[in-house]
């Protein structure tokens, strides 16, 4: 019968090092840098009928990405009805 290898070996070797250091760490020199703007068109453009929840999630999203020290991460919330976008605007 055939072997099967270790799943250990094998789900360590797809570890990227990099990426692990700058997702756990405080030291991360990631460029990411979002665009909100960008964000609030989209918005804009394909939410209709949720004006409330377009101002909240970009007003949350751009206090916690200029908060240089974030004491907590950011979670969002979104309640609604099946059909309303929650889905959607955590996709954008």
């Amino acid at each position: 019968p055939p072997r099967v290898l270790g799943v250990g070996s094998a789900a360590a070797a797809a570890w990227d090092l990099t990426s692990l250091h700058c997702h756990f760490g405080s030291f991360c020199e990631c460029d990411f840098q979002p665009d909100f703007q960008g964000l609030e068109c989209d918005l804009a453009q394909h939410l209709a009928g949720q004006h409330l929840a377009r101002a909240l999630v970009v007003k949350a999203l751009k206090a916690f990405v200029q908060d240089p020290a974030p004491t907590k991460p950011l979670v969002l919330s979104l309640h609604g009805w099946t059909g309303t976008g929650k889905s959607y605007v955590s996709a954008l």
